[in-house]
């Protein structure tokens, strides 16, 4: 767990997601929000055992957190049965993707001041000093609104680079039509995309999938 613990300290700090600041230089009225490692033992008494570590920010303390706004981001039961069905109708083969630390590769960065003080066992993961705290610069899971900048990535890639349009009754299940045929469906669900489509679609996922440090296709 300790490996864990490092490991997921060194993949944030090579993500820029924090810059180390002198808690003297942190404005007096910024918002400070504690941090922590949150540790699981993933495939729990399976012999692919292994443990995993996440550091979040504690941000369910921001007092203005019930005033926001957060737009659906999990594809419905019902839209997943449509796709799946579908496809099965139409000979698509389904696959999904799995996004690694989706909320840190969202194309804007945070445009709010954020700090966060590790607890001081978790500090040293991160090689912080006493007299020193982390300034946030990347949506972190944690932060009420990680997500809402995660879901405009997800549009503009799906919208922009796949060329897909959302439907009505469901705004996370995408379709994509040819010039003269339907070639597929995707379903978003935060992290996870769940797709059917022709060969067509899957060469086009497959390239557009490797703009994002994702898990491989399954």
């Amino acid at each position: 767990m300790e490996a864990a613990c490092q490991s997921e300290a060194d993949g944030l700090v090579s993500r820029g997601v924090f810059r180390r600041r002198l808690r003297a230089s942190v404005p007096p009225k910024a918002k400070v929000l504690g941090g922590r490692m949150v540790k699981v033992i993933k495939r729990f008494n399976t012999a692919d055992a292994s443990a995993k570590a996440r550091f979040v920010a504690q941000g369910n303390t921001g007092k203005a957190n019930a005033f926001v706004v957060h737009n659906l981001s999990a594809l419905r039961q019902s839209s997943t049965k449509i796709l799946v069905s579908t496809s099965a109708v139409l000979g698509f083969r389904v696959f999904s993707h799995d996004v690694n630390q989706a909320y840190l590769q969202s194309k804007d960065k945070l445009s709010r001041e954020v700090f966060v003080r590790p607890r001081a066992r978790d500090a040293r993961y991160f090689g912080v000093h006493d007299d020193e705290g982390l300034e946030v610069l990347l949506p972190l899971h944690g932060l009420p609104d990680a997500g809402d900048y995660w879901d405009v990535t997800v549009l503009d890639h799906v919208g922009n680079e796949l060329g897909m349009e959302p439907l009505v009754g469901d705004p996370r299940l995408f379709v994509k039509d040819g010039a003269n045929e339907f070639q597929g469906l995707l379903g978003g669900c935060v992290d996870d995309f769940l797709m059917g489509g022709d060969t067509h679609f899957q060469t086009l996922t497959e390239k557009r999938l490797q703009q994002f440090d994702s898990k491989l296709r399954k």
